[in-house]
């Protein structure tokens, strides 16, 4: 009697470290948060060089860099602000190790989902990570 006791005691405990086991398993998948573009976009649209793109996200990088301190942390402009410059550095990162400004862009996109620090509890909407890479898309292509 008392083994079947203390089975029902830990019965909950099993099964709540089975959950987390689970969770920890599959949580590295982030394609709630990614925004996949088509392959017809990409192939009509003209980039700009490599050049120019780092120098247009270097530019803009500034800019956003300039507004910062006018901004209250915390408010929404001050977050979209952070997570324009997450996202165009980590375009700037993956060009610079190689890849395709189509490719930067859709794989720089997790940097702009979750900003981490204070801004970890941002939530991103898919509609805003889409605005988001369609603007930037227009900003780097011809």
């Amino acid at each position: 009697m008392k083994g079947q006791i203390g089975c029902r005691k830990s019965g909950p405990l099993l099964m709540w470290v089975f959950l987390a086991c689970a969770f920890c398993l599959f949580s590295n998948k982030a394609s709630a948060q990614l925004v996949q573009s088509s392959a017809i976009e990409n192939q009509n649209t003209i980039w700009l060089n490599s050049n120019a793109a780092e120098q247009v996200l270097l530019n803009e990088m500034h800019l956003l860099q300039l507004d910062l301190p006018g901004l209250t942390p915390g408010t929404t402009q001050y977050i979209d602000n952070v997570r324009r410059q997450a996202y165009y550095k980590a375009i700037l990162v993956a060009m610079r190790g190689g890849a395709p400004i189509s490719g930067a862009l859709e794989s720089s996109l997790p940097a702009a989902a979750t900003l981490g620090g204070e801004e970890e509890g941002a939530f991103t909407p898919k509609a805003a990570l889409r605005a988001l890479y369609n603007e930037t898309r227009t900003l780097l292509s011809q």
